[in-house]
C-alpha cells in the first residue's frame, strides 16, 4: 500500500535505500497508511489527513517541496475503494461548504 501511496518519483527513492533507511524515512507514511486502514468512518480521513501534514517531519525540505511522501490525493483513492464512491469527500485542504 505504501508504494501505491506515493508520489510516483518518490517510489524510485524507495527502491534505492535500505531497509532500515526506508523504514526510518517512510516510517510517518507507514503510520498514515496503518491509521487509514483503520478506519471504520469515511469522515475520519480528513483528519488522519490533517495530522499527516503537521506531523514535523513533513516541514523537511525534501519531504515538501520535492514531495518524496504519500500523496494526499492518492490516499484519499484509496479510501475511496474502501468505502465506495458514493459517498463522495470533498476535495482536500476546502472546508465544507467552501
Amino acid at each position: 500500500m505504501l508504494r501505491r501511496a506515493l508520489y510516483p518519483h518518490a517510489r524510485v527513492l524507495l527502491g534505492l535505500m535500505s531497509g532500515s533507511t526506508r523504514r526510518h524515512y517512510f516510517g510517518i507514511d507507514l503510520e498514515f497508511i496503518r491509521a487509514i486502514g483503520q478506519l471504520r468512518r469515511r469522515r475520519d480521513f480528513r483528519n488522519e489527513c490533517s495530522e499527516f501534514m503537521r506531523d514535523p517531519s513533513n516541514r523537511k525540505f525534501a519531504r515538501k517541496a520535492w514531495r518524496r511522501r504519500v500523496s494526499g490525493h492518492r490516499t484519499r483513492q484509496m479510501v475511496d475503494d474502501l468505502f465506495g464512491a458514493s459517498e463522495s469527500m470533498p476535495p482536500m485542504g476546502r472546508e465544507p461548504g467552501a
